[in-house]
């Protein structure tokens, strides 16, 4: 059979696959494994097949080993599919993390790889799994996108560093647009740990900034108003304004969502 022929057929035959999942799937399964793996086959199967492996998740044994020697293969397509499919894996994967991690940290990988690398890890890694060191690094890169998908990791940070913070901190000014948000978005569920990064911006170009993410996360986390609470009596006279005004607002919201608790 022709190689054309055969990626139709293969192809028409994991469409429906998926439209029509079900436990009767699983003995094919490890053959989908196989033929995303098989350097043998036709690129544009190898594609196909460790795309639909996302959602075709019952034989983990066989696809995980199967899209690890896809992520170690050339063909940038190839990596990039095996890696989001291995996103799918959750508590299947462990064995995957070191491999994933040196293409979510490497600098010579291509841009779109360290990306989708770096969204597997935030699936697939534990928090004590997390290179400090790579991933401080990683936010220094010159590719915004890889910037981005640094900064969204912290996300998945147990219990954030101040040092950690504060390096999130520095790229709330990050001329790229979707870094700065990604920054925000993790300094903001940061809790209490957030909050010393953040205290110095209140007197900069920053300051509309570290108060709009002080103002969110003390509405949801009490432990930042106690934080803030704390700073007050050696911050300088700007900060202060600025501490007061967050609390003046915060406090009594959360006073009041304790007493509805309470009730």
């Amino acid at each position: 059979m022709k190689h054309g022929q055969d990626f139709e057929l293969c192809d028409a035959a994991l469409s429906l696959l998926e439209t029509y999942m079900s436990k009767d799937a699983s003995p094919v399964l490890g053959a989908i494994a196989l033929a995303a793996s098989d350097p043998a086959k036709p690129l544009p199967l190898r594609r196909r097949s460790a795309g639909a492996l996302v959602r075709l998740t019952e034989q983990p044994a066989s696809a995980v080993p199967a899209l690890l020697r896809c992520v170690a293969d050339t063909d940038v397509a190839l990596r990039k599919a095996s890696l989001i499919a291995l996103s799918a894996y959750v508590g299947h994967a462990r064995t995957a993390v070191p491999v994933v991690s040196r293409v979510a940290w490497s600098k010579t990988e291509p841009a779109e790889l360290r990306v989708a690398a770096m969204a597997c890890l935030r699936r697939i890694a534990s928090a004590e799994e997390w290179p400090l060191d790579s991933w401080e690094k990683a936010l220094g890169e010159p590719a915004p996108e890889v910037r981005a998908a640094a900064a969204s990791c912290f996300r998945s940070f147990k219990s954030p560093l101040p040092s950690s913070c504060a390096r999130l901190a520095a790229l709330l000014a990050d001329e790229a647009g979707e870094v700065a948000y990604e920054a925000r978005e993790g300094l903001a569920r940061a809790g209490a740990a957030g909050v010393p990064a953040l205290l110095p911006l209140l007197e900069g170009e920053m300051k509309l900034v570290a108060e709009s993410i002080l103002w969110d996360s003390a509405g949801q986390n009490t432990a930042v108003v106690k934080a803030l609470q704390d700073a007050l009596p050696t911050a300088s006279p700007a900060s202060r304004r600025s501490i007061e005004q967050i609390l003046d607002r915060v406090v009594p919201v959360t006073r009041s969502k304790a007493r509805s608790a309470a009730e």
